[in-house]
């Protein structure tokens, strides 16, 4: 009778101490970011709803591109393309060769800053 296997996920903690001018500065610079990142969420919310009364005024007139007093509204409606590997393969290609022409590129690194309550958070 075989046996069974369980799977267990492990983390590890790393605790760093911290000069109290360094906390006290780290504390503050967070929750600074914390209200500004609130602000600019209520922004882009507004500029979310006014935006779309200027879409729908453009989509009332019938145009596709407004100029107005220097503001400009057009209808940006992109196409993008989109690699199929089952239709690759249907069409006769190999998938092998397409995997093995790939190359891992790293990224530019960043900070992810997650605020108290965010799930995934993290910004840029």
């Amino acid at each position: 009778m075989p046996g069974l296997a369980t799977a267990t996920t492990l983390a590890t903690t790393h605790e760093v101490q911290l000069k109290p001018a360094l906390l006290t500065k780290l504390r503050r610079e967070l929750r600074l970011y914390a209200e500004l990142k609130t602000q600019l969420k209520a922004i882009a919310l507004a500029l979310d709803k006014h935006k779309g009364v200027i879409g729908a005024i453009r989509e009332e007139t019938g145009e596709q591109s407004l100029k107005l007093d220097g503001f400009s509204v057009t209808l940006v409606a992109p196409v993008r393309k989109q690699f199929n590997g089952a239709k690759f393969v249907q069409l006769g290609g190999d998938i092998g060769i397409y995997n093995e022409a790939h190359e891992s590129v790293p990224g530019r690194p960043y900070d992810k800053i997650t605020l108290p309550g965010e799930k995934n958070g993290g910004d840029k």
